[in-house]
């Protein structure tokens, strides 16, 4: 999906059941890519989404507006409410939490059942690529959740200035472990949201 990948992990839910996704907000990372990604497929689907953020301190939380970016994609009208959000028929919850990110995300994760786990990602070089896992792996690999990373300075599918997805072509890594098939899977569901392409 440009250079954002999705790691296969467990199978979508059937296409009956709404489509939860929850971004991770951590200090790692640039949040605008992850949040409009996560809440283009959320809108996209008529699903749901949680935006947890873990960020210390006293960030700017107003880059992460659900109605300002509505409003900026002209999907709502300047001055809109927060039921106007809901009319749309997208549930949106925004969760802070100042504890470990790591455990904090987790508890989200166990408490819910979510289809896709969105998170950006930095590279790793020198000794942060020799040692251990960040904070994006642990929590994929540790809760067995579907994910998503966006890259810093990935070429996204979901357009930040206008709201728009656009996929046409995605790369699927075949391996013997993982499995291809819930990334196909996932794939195929993502493909259904979007207005000019049809899943093969």
């Amino acid at each position: 999906m440009g250079n954002a990948e999705i790691d296969p992990l467990n199978l979508p839910k059937g296409s009956g059941d709404p489509f939860r996704v929850i971004v991770a907000v951590h200090e790692n990372s640039d949040p605008v890519l992850p949040f409009v990604h996560a809440l283009c497929l959320a809108t996209a689907a008529k699903g749901e989404l949680e935006v947890v953020d873990v960020r210390k301190g006293t960030p700017d939380r107003t880059q992460l507006g659900i109605r300002r970016a509505f409003e900026q994609w002209r999907m709502l009208p300047a001055g809109s409410e927060r039921s106007d959000v809901e009319k749309m028929g997208v549930k949106v919850k925004k969760i802070y939490k100042s504890g470990d990110a790591r455990k904090e995300i987790a508890k989200r994760l166990k408490k819910h059942d979510h289809d896709l786990l969105v998170m950006g990602t930095e590279a790793r070089t020198g000794l942060g690529h020799l040692f251990g896992l960040d904070l994006v792996e642990n929590l994929a690999n540790s809760q067995r959740q579907t994910t998503l990373y966006v890259p810093r300075r990935a070429k996204p599918f979901a357009d930040p200035e206008t709201g728009r997805l656009s996929l046409s072509k995605a790369l699927v890594p075949v391996a013997e472990e993982p499995p291809a098939a819930p990334s196909l899977a996932m794939l195929r569901r993502i493909a259904s949201f979007l207005e000019d392409h049809t899943p093969q």
